[in-house]
């Protein structure tokens, strides 16, 4: 996730501060902010809580046809049993009306011919009361037409009250020229805008993917935000259950007891004369890696099934150590098995790209911390040390000859590492600076970046391009009520607090006791990011936000980047793109976006929280399904994600626009 600097002493109330910068941004911003308060009060619902209508009306329909099953079923059932004693056995025959009156209602048989005349067999008839079959199944299709209308005017109208919530208006009205991007009269029907940066190559890029432009289709009976992870997190469960097999290794990586720099030039991240590696840092960081690389060797997949671990040879074989590498992070305590979706890796190993998913410190599964150091959204110099032991260790160096091409993907919060790291990477890049004091090189005994042709370049992390899924910006603000909303909030407070805090507790006190009560005092995530920067290497929200919201240096981003938001995401507000930024002249994310280089941001009209569910045309009521990859030889089938579809054509897009120059390789 994308964010912004921010000035507020860190003991501010969390939802005054946010609301406060929301009143004063706008007047200087030239997005008006309408009054939103005004229509939640007419409505006497939010627009939050709104969309939690077709949901209940979706439950409704369920509740519906289950009577109807099991209580006119069962009253038919009945019926037919004391018909059964009314027509007498068979000695006692008789002619069967055409109509039968019991308790003042007619019934009329399936089959009046048959029972024209009585067989001499004990006879059931099947008995349906007249006409109310005929108008249950009308009342259920009227039902279904119902939600699909409520559904969509629901979302159209959480959609406008979002706007005016998120200083978004001229998003839909297309009234300010600064935020609308002059592509989006291309734009299909699943996209509600296009932003993209300066470089012409980006338009070639959309020609090889025009699916960017057209935007998902979604379901009509899955439209809305909250349904659209019903089938999605039913899937993901699946897909966490069977496991894909991993090749797990396990990289020791260091770092600084305090990160805090002095300098106050907005490059803190290019400082570190005061961080001082420190062995009591040290902790395990695991990479799962598909296809592996060698199934020779003593790392072990992570699925424990015989079948599938000795299948891995078999799906590593048409790749070698020259076959493009997609670095995953994953989300919110995701690790690789569950990231969240790994959908994406399985039509990446069609397409012929290798996974490696970084599960960060306190992400993999049963292993507890060895060190007091974590961040929820991930620490720069981490990966720095995990892409030179990839590129060193696993693939080979250029020395070798070999030149294997890197992507960076991030879902969710994972967003956030990625963006900072690239922001910083980048900068080194243009301005020819070298880090001298590189964790990754140091622990090696090289305290410089400079090759023995004094190409700077060369010993900077390079990838050929990156992706974005569903990034909230600015960190310092990201998590709050008020953009993460109910019910997410609300569960995945208590969940980072056990897989952080609790489970790692008496290494977390011994090091600040004081930081590990304030995050079990969160009651939101906001707080209990704010309240665990000691343990990313802060003193306090305020310099942890300074050093690594990922918002403070995206402007130096060159690396060619896509950005997908959707405009109902329940968890990154769409409007947090929209938000001017003190630290950029009060432009918004969206201005600075469209004055990158390299960089396309689309904002879909459906999508949710990453699912982005896609249907096979406009009018298909359920979601569409592709082939599971990993299954050849058996008849599986996966949900397909428009967000996982573009992502894969966008990397190819890349390495044939983007991939032959040495700066990305």
């Amino acid at each position: 996730m994308f964010q912004s600097i921010i000035n507020q002493n860190c003991t501010t109330n969390l939802k005054d501060r946010h609301y406060e910068s929301f009143i004063s941004s706008s007047s200087s911003s030239p997005l008006h902010h309408l009054d939103f308060e005004k229509y939640t009060s007419m409505l006497l619902f939010d627009d939050y809580t709104m969309s939690f209508l077709p949901v209940i009306a979706y439950i409704g329909i369920l509740l519906y046809v289950l009577y109807f099953i099991l209580i006119q079923g069962g009253k038919m059932i009945l019926r037919v049993v004391s018909l059964s004693s009314l027509l007498g056995t068979p000695q006692q025959q008789r002619v069967v009306p055409e109509v039968v009156t019991t308790n003042n209602k007619k019934y009329s048989p399936l089959s009046s011919s048959s029972l024209s005349t009585m067989t001499n067999s004990s006879t059931l008839f099947l008995l349906s009361e007249e006409g109310s079959t005929k108008t249950s199944k009308k009342k259920i299709l009227l039902w279904i037409f119902f939600i699909i209308i409520f559904n969509d005017f629901i979302s159209s109208l959480t959609a406008v009250m979002d706007d005016n919530n998120n200083t978004v208006s001229t998003f839909f009205i297309n009234n300010n020229n600064d935020v609308m991007s002059s592509s989006n009269s291309k734009i299909g029907g699943g996209l509600k805008q296009l932003l993209k940066g300066t470089d012409p190559m980006l338009n070639e890029i959309l020609k090889r993917v025009p699916s960017i432009e057209k935007g998902p289709s979604a379901p009509l009976l899955f439209g809305n935000r909250h349904l659209q992870f019903v089938p999605w997190l039913i899937q993901n469960e699946i897909h966490r259950r069977e496991e894909i097999p991993f090749q797990r290794i396990s990289i020791e990586v260091t770092g600084c007891e305090d990160k805090t720099s002095s300098r106050e030039d907005g490059f803190p991240f290019l400082d570190h004369n005061t961080c001082v590696p420190s062995s009591r840092m040290n902790d395990i960081i695991t990479i799962d890696v598909f296809p592996p690389f060698d199934d020779d060797d003593d790392n072990n997949t992570t699925n424990n099934n015989e079948d599938s671990a000795s299948s891995s040879s078999i799906l590593s074989s048409k790749f070698n150590r020259t076959s493009p590498i997609i670095f995953f992070m994953p989300g919110l305590r995701c690790y690789s098995q569950d990231m969240p979706g790994n959908m994406i890796i399985r039509r990446a190993y069609a397409d012929g790209f290798r996974s490696i998913v970084v599960n960060r410190r306190g992400h993999t599964p049963g292993m507890k911390l060895k060190a007091p150091r974590w961040n929820l959204f991930g620490d720069v110099e981490d990966l720095e040390q995990i892409y030179w032991y990839v590129r060193e260790e696993l693939v080979g160096g250029s020395d070798e000859g070999i030149t294997t091409p890197f992507f960076l993907h991030g879902i969710s919060s994972g967003t956030s590492v990625v963006v900072s790291a690239l922001s910083k990477w980048d900068y080194q890049r243009e301005h020819h600076h070298r880090d001298d004091y590189s964790y990754a090189r140091r622990r090696n005994g090289i305290t410089s970046f400079v090759d023995n042709n004094n190409n700077n370049n060369t010993k900077i992390p390079s990838f050929v391009a990156s992706v974005l899924i569903t990034p909230g910006y600015d960190t310092s603000k990201v998590l709050l009520p008020k953009g993460f909303r109910f019910p997410y909030n609300d569960i995945l407070t208590p969940m980072v607090k056990q897989s952080f805090v609790k489970q790692n507790e008496k290494i977390l006190r011994d090091f600040n006791s004081d930081a590990v009560d304030a995050t079990l005092r969160a009651t939101t995530l906001q707080e209990f990011v704010d309240a665990a920067a000691p343990f990313a290497g802060y003193t306090n929200s305020s310099e942890y936000y300074r050093h690594t919201n990922p918002t403070n240096n995206l402007h130096y981003i060159t690396t060619p980047t896509f950005v997908l938001n959707s405009i109902d995401d329940p968890c990154c507000d769409i409007g947090n793109l929209y938000e001017p930024s003190i630290r950029h002249g009060n432009k918004t994310y969206a201005q600075i976006v469209e004055e990158s280089q390299r960089v396309i941001v689309a904002v879909t009209k459906t999508g949710s929280h990453c699912p982005f569910l896609q249907g096979d045309s406009p009018f298909s009521l359920l979601p569409s399904f592709i082939r599971d990859p990993l299954h050849t030889n058996k008849r599986r089938y996966m949900l397909n994600s428009w967000a996982d579809e573009v992502s894969i054509d966008y990397y190819k897009a890349a390495l044939e626009v983007y991939g032959d120059s040495p700066r990305f390789l």
